[in-house]
């Protein structure tokens, strides 16, 4: 089965891992596709500013594949957005054969995080959902709709 669009949503962050010695973290997660020879852009949500251990993102980002190949990993780099430099929290690594066995219907799922010492430390919740690519669709008046702009090829 193909499909051309891969939707994700970045929820939340339950219990990640504390990186940031003095106040609150401020976590965002940097997200590509790689696999088979190759990688698209990454996207990157916004910053959940005062966030800290339990962020909420709620932010939607889209992903043009050529096919389902089993071969793809999603990567979802978790960080702390830094005044001078930003830090690692953590990583999620989601083999395509577990987003094509899962349900992609835009249901929350539950990945554990890695951290840098290889342990798991929290988890972060995203729903996905696979279409196939809009054609340019027209509105009422008759014009050409706005394609998404938060789109990685």
């Amino acid at each position: 089965m193909k499909f051309s669009k891969l939707e994700i949503v970045l929820h939340s962050g339950k219990s990640l891992d504390d990186v940031k010695i003095f106040g609150t973290m401020d976590p965002y997660v940097v997200v590509w596709i790689s696999g088979g020879g190759k990688e698209t852009k990454a996207l990157k949500t916004e910053v959940a500013k005062r966030g800290g251990c339990f962020p909420v993102w709620n932010y939607s980002m889209h992903f043009n594949i050529s096919s389902t190949n089993n071969n793809y990993i999603l990567f979802c780099e978790i960080k702390h957005a830094g005044h001078i430099v930003d830090r690692d929290i953590g990583q999620v690594q989601i083999p395509f054969k577990d987003l094509l066995a899962g349900d992609a219907s835009g249901v929350n799922v539950s990945y554990p995080v890695k951290i840098w010492s290889g342990e798991v430390q929290g988890e972060i919740v995203l729903s996905h959902k696979f279409s196939r690519p809009e054609v340019n669709k027209k509105d009422s008046s008759g014009k050409v709709a706005d394609r998404p702009k938060k789109t990685a090829d």
